[in-house]
């Protein structure tokens, strides 16, 4: 009789574990859908050129390359000119890269207001379909909300991932040093 309670126990035991594990796994995720798209009609679709860090992607236009600068976010620096890479900076591009590689339409909504950087690079909000980059970016730690005036039409939603990601100590924030 003991064996057989032991046993028992021992299935609910596993079978609550294997349940706890399947619902964390497949637990949907609310920055998936918390943007159905570009929210203004200046919108371009291009081609993925290459990826150069976490937050400046090339992009093709027919025949033109287009520097762009990812509006709103800062991603840790990945070395140039005799520096070295910060940290997560590798990650913060290679999670950026394929965020873009895996999309099967790239969008890029613009303010002609505010179109370029002070390094000609273009602002632009990046859409991989019809999920917004920065904010999966800033919602999985690989970037800070940064640089964000208020024209920013996604001011919102980025404040909400990077609060999010804080509280859940993901990416950068996991050290607490960006705080």
């Amino acid at each position: 009789m003991k064996k057989i309670f032991l046993w028992g126990v021992g299935i609910v035991l596993f079978l609550g574990i294997l349940f706890l594990r399947f619902w964390k796994v497949h637990a949907p995720d609310p920055y998936v859908i918390s943007i159905n798209g570009p929210k203004t009609d200046q919108v371009t679709e291009v081609d993925l050129e290459y990826c150069a860090d976490g937050d400046t992607v090339y992009f093709r236009k027919g025949d033109e390359i287009l520097k762009v600068r990812f509006q709103g976010i800062d991603a840790p620096e990945v070395a140039h000119e005799g520096s070295e890479d910060e940290p997560f900076a590798l990650e913060a591009k290679e999670r950026a890269c394929s965020l873009v590689k895996n999309a099967d339409h790239i969008y890029l909504e613009t303010d002609p207001e505010h179109k370029y950087d002070r390094y000609g690079r273009i602002l632009a909000w990046v859409f991989a379909d019809k999920e917004l980059v920065q904010e999966r970016l800033v919602y999985e730690g690989y970037a800070e909300v940064k640089y964000l005036d208020d024209y920013a039409i996604y001011r919102e939603e980025l404040t909400a991932a990077q609060n999010d990601a804080k509280r859940n100590c993901r990416g950068i924030w996991k050290t607490g040093e960006n705080e």
